[in-house]
């Protein structure tokens, strides 16, 4: 909706509430069917880019709500457009923060929140698509702040349904039906897996291994009773010597990530979505120095041991 200024039009069945600043560009609007329209409670323009729907809706209770409608600018490294983004974001956090408890955001982010990380699990859930870009960092800080759901990955969706436009170009509403010749893959040929090595620390597992045994001589529990204990314990006691985890998350981190789901666990207000948003800007900058080391750590040792970086490579997709 690019209309210049503040107003109501009627369009029969439907009434049209739209605001803008900029002849020809940006702006926001609300279509809201005419039956409805003794529900409204207020509907105002915040500014170009947002503007809020309070409105009792007809359902359970007759419940009142806060439909917020927002249009975030676009991803740019120029200092005027992330001064514009993060005006952007404070006006949509002081939008929130007064309006009813049942909140629905909708609208144009312009950015891809990607699959979610430890502690988002709330948020975010595992239908999430692409790598995460600045502005769907912004946009998962602001819904951790307020207990929001990003819902559309909560919905699993087709491919052909994840993506709505392809960078540069400007948005389109696309109906139709491509077609196009597959190619011709070629035989994959699969190598002997060979099997998994595990180093284990060895004088601690004999120190562990000798006290069964030990409690065992001269019984006569039979041989077959006396291997399978053994075993059990070889396989329970090795676990423990040597724990694998493919966690590349930092203790410091983990302890980010605990704070931050001890303050989500309370009722939020003012105080906590600031702490919130502190802790959630310290916990990503962490995860990619995490993720960076751990690329580091795989790559410095897959060449030590082979001398190449093929297999190394093939293993930088490791989850959080």
């Amino acid at each position: 909706m690019r209309r210049y200024g503040e107003g109501i039009q009627d369009y029969g069945d439907y009434i049209l509430h739209y605001k803008g600043e900029t002849p020809g560009l940006y702006g926001v609007s609300f279509l809201i069917k005419k039956k409805l329209a003794h529900r409204i409670e207020e509907i105002k323009g915040i500014s170009e880019r947002i503007t809020v729907l309070n409105i009792v809706l007809p359902l359970n209770k007759n419940q009142k709500w806060s439909i917020i409608q927002a249009y975030s600018p676009t991803e740019s490294n120029k200092n005027e457009d992330v001064v514009k983004t993060e005006k952007f974001y404070k006006d949509l956090r002081t939008t929130i923060a007064y309006s009813h408890k049942n909140i629905i955001l909708m609208g144009d982010f312009n950015g891809q929140i990607g699959t979610f990380n430890n502690g988002e699990e709330y948020t975010v859930d595992k239908y999430g698509h692409g790598k995460r870009s600045k502005n769907g960092d912004r946009l998962v800080t602001l819904a951790l702040e307020n207990e929001l759901r990003i819902l559309n990955s909560f919905y699993k969706k087709k491919k052909t349904k994840q993506w709505t436009w392809i960078a540069p170009n400007d948005h389109k509403m696309v109906r139709a039906r491509l077609t196009s010749t597959p190619t011709k893959r070629k035989r994959m040929f699969h190598k002997e897996i060979s099997p998994s090595v595990y180093i284990f620390n060895g004088d601690q597992l004999k120190t562990i291994l000798e006290k069964p045994i030990e409690k065992n001589k001269g019984n006569s529990v039979p041989i077959q009773e006396k291997y399978e204990k053994l075993i059990n314990t070889l396989q329970k006691e090795t676990k423990k010597v040597n724990p694998r985890s493919k966690s590349v998350v930092s203790d410091e981190t983990k302890q980010l990530l605990h704070a931050r789901k001890e303050l989500l666990q309370k009722k939020g207000n003012i105080i906590n979505r600031g702490k919130i948003a502190e802790i959630s800007k310290i916990i990503n900058k962490n995860i990619r120095k995490d993720r960076k080391l751990k690329r580091q750590d795989t790559l410095k040792k897959h060449i030590e041991k082979t001398g190449g970086t093929k297999k190394a490579i093939g293993q930088q997709e490791i989850p959080v």
